[in-house]
């Protein structure tokens, strides 16, 4: 909760986009990597396992494959490193597709 405080704190007074990104956005986007070597592309996604403590209740589902408990940050950057998506919290032992899958950001790259 510390490191969510802190990033929202950090980021609150930025402009951040909401989804589904503009027309313009995409563009931008498309072309920012275009001009990289990577055509066709909107983004670039990975994760992260953040080290938490869960309670014993709820500690199997927060126990990763790296072999210590965690939660994971998933994010979608633009060619120039900045967030257009983020998705925190999902226990440690999901992998990136069980996130992805449920997501907003897929429902509205399928969509939209």
């Amino acid at each position: 909760m510390e490191f969510c405080e802190e990033v929202w704190q950090a980021l609150s007074t930025q402009n951040i986009k909401k989804l589904p990104p503009t027309q313009e956005i995409v563009a931008e986007c498309v072309n920012g990597f275009h001009r990289r070597g990577f055509p066709q592309c909107l983004g670039a996604i990975d994760g992260c396992h953040i080290e938490i403590k869960p309670n014993t209740t709820d500690a199997t589902d927060y126990y990763n494959y790296k072999g210590w408990y965690s939660v994971v940050l998933l994010a979608l950057v633009d060619y120039r490193y900045r967030f257009l998506y983020i998705n925190i919290g999902a226990p440690g032992r999901c992998n990136h597709s069980h996130i992805y899958n449920p997501s907003l950001l897929k429902k509205v790259l399928t969509e939209d």
